[in-house]
């Protein structure tokens, strides 16, 4: 065991802090201003100041009030679920807060810990009607962190890099989603004020429903909408595995079959005031009891044009609206009042136009879905890197007769294919480079697709993520300031001489999720750079030198 890295429980590096809610029917309890309370769907994988519930000054004295920088972990429905106190507040009984001994582990770190450690400590939960773990099972999970707090700081502002890089993508895709409001506003203007507006009622084909189970119930052989799809305005596809023998014998004790129906291109869903249209939808998917389902007579009211117009800020309030006056609580609307809902009468001209619109703008936000989720998945594999001790890994894995007598090549073979994954050329030939880098890389994985490299250095490490332009993955930083990719390398050896440089790491989209170099054979790794110096000579201008090579 590398000494630089110690394991703990949760419990020796933090205190642990159960929540609490203080008692519902006492309103002076809550406040529109004060104390945040959070609860699971404040959990937002960042820092947390602002919440939909308060407490007031006789509220927070019932509860376990935490300071800022504890990480928040809700541990029971979605177990798992991570944010991480942006200022003094509480939490329900749902979540526990980890004050972390600053001493041990930089509460930062704690916090992008437990986001890396989520998946596994799900699997302790108690799987019964709703999924549970203690406070105890939790302080009791071990972590190994570096001893070094300055390299906690180093790992830090890796991961920093990379989950930026994902924000500014989702952030990008937040932005186009707004187009469809102000969109259907300018079309559809004239028709909000002035036409006249009938009962929702009058335009469906049939009255609006929702499942008839709860998502627990609701066994493999019918997969659910999950509550975390309603974050996109539309249903994201997912690939459904064949059902098990076992789950589908389970079906029938709780429900019949006929009485579930999947949903259909064209649904608009509700759930809490969140709105999903469903356009695109190929795999059978099914609702639970807390979704309502409209479908409209599309000869008069087209689906997209009903999503639009309830996802209005003076209609949407009204679909998950407060109790009573005075209640911070919410209730989603019932089916009888959402048929009782006046709806303005549209041009079905307009409603053509604007349902055209709709598409193109569909068709930009699932493109950068798959941007958005390319980035996520760079980050998932440079945190795996990251908080396993990526170096300590590497040479534990390699044996020691082999690392002793090929580290400086392996390291220079790193320092080619970092070069040869980084650089593209900007002309015609990009197409020609790439199918041949591919070739390359097949050597060691049937399917590959570079996402980021890294140059280890003196201050750190210097990260390039790797974006497609012209059918090929490089660095455009890396490819505009070297005109040819042995220029790149003859650089990077006179760093790695002067030890200004001491290697290079590759991460990229395999056959099993993000790997690294490491994965690879060394004899491999050999032959891959021998091919790849030959490439870039020749594309570096020295075609007729690569026999010398």
């Amino acid at each position: 065991m590398d000494k630089r890295w110690n394991t703990y429980s949760l419990e020796e590096v933090a205190r642990l802090v159960s929540g609490r809610t203080p008692d519902r029917e006492r309103k002076e309890y809550y406040a529109k201003e004060g104390t945040p309370w959070v609860k699971i769907e404040n959990l937002n994988q960042g820092f947390i100041t602002r919440t939909a519930e308060y407490l007031s000054e006789e509220g927070r004295e019932k509860v376990n009030l935490v300071p800022e920088n504890s990480v928040l972990f809700s541990i029971v429905g979605t177990v798992g679920k991570v944010g991480i106190a942006g200022r003094e507040l509480a939490t329900n009984q749902q979540i526990v807060a980890l004050i972390f001994d600053e001493t041990k582990i930089l509460p930062m770190f704690g916090y992008y810990c437990l986001r890396y450690h989520a998946r596994e400590i799900r699997k302790l939960s108690n799987q019964t009607t709703m999924a549970l773990i203690s406070r105890k099972t939790l302080g009791q999970y071990r972590i190994t962190i570096p001893e070094s707090l300055e390299e906690q700081q180093q790992i830090l502002e890796q991961l920093q890099k990379f989950e930026n890089y994902g924000k500014k993508k989702e952030k990008t895709r937040e932005k186009i989603s707004q187009y469809e409001t102000v969109l259907f506003e300018k079309i559809f203007c004239d028709e909000i004020q002035y036409h006249e507006k009938l009962t929702l009622q009058e335009f469906l084909r049939e009255s609006v429903f929702s499942g008839v189970q709860r998502k627990e119930e609701l066994h493999e052989e019918f997969p659910a909408i999950d509550s975390g799809e309603f974050e996109k305005p539309y249903l994201t596809e997912k690939k459904i595995e064949e059902t098990t023998k076992e789950a589908a014998s389970g079906v029938g004790k709780s429900f019949r079959k006929e009485m579930l129906s999947p949903v259909q291109n064209g649904d608009i869903l509700i759930r809490n005031g969140k709105i999903i249209l469903v356009d695109n939808q190929e795999n059978k998917r099914y609702m639970d009891r807390s979704i309502l389902c409209i479908r409209t007579k599309e000869t008069q009211l087209l689906p997209e044009v009903l999503y639009a117009y309830l996802k209005l800020p003076q209609i949407n309030g009204i679909l998950y609206a407060s109790r009573k006056p005075g209640d911070s609580r919410k209730r989603p609307i019932r089916a009888g009042e959402l048929e009782k809902m006046k709806i303005p009468y549209f041009t079905m001209e307009k409603q053509k136009e604007y349902a055209r619109f709709l598409k193109k703008i569909r068709r930009i936000q699932r493109s950068l879905d798959q941007e958005t989720e390319k980035a996520w998945k760079v980050f998932a594999g440079v945190a795996r890197n990251l908080m396993n001790g990526y170096e300590k890994r590497i040479q534990e894995e390699i044996p020691k007769e082999t690392r002793e007598e090929n580290t400086p090549n392996i390291r220079i073979c790193h320092l080619i294919l970092a070069a040869l994954a980084g650089w593209c050329p900007s002309d015609e030939r990009a197409g020609e480079y790439y199918r041949r880098r591919q070739e390359i890389f097949r050597m060691a994985q049937p399917y590959f697709q570079p996402a980021a490299l890294s140059f280890v250095t003196k201050q750190g490490q210097q990260d390039y993520l790797l974006e497609r332009d012209f059918l090929a993955y490089h660095s455009e930083k890396i490819s505009k300031e070297w005109v040819t990719p042995l220029e790149l390398l003859r650089k990077l050896l006179e760093q790695y001489e002067r030890e200004d440089v001491t290697d290079a790491h590759l991460a990229f989209h395999g056959e099993k999720g993000i790997c690294t170099e490491a994965d690879w054979d060394l004899e491999v790794v050999l032959r891959m750079a021998k091919e790849s110096w030959k490439l870039m000579a020749e594309f570096s201008g020295y075609r007729e030198c690569v026999f010398l090579m």
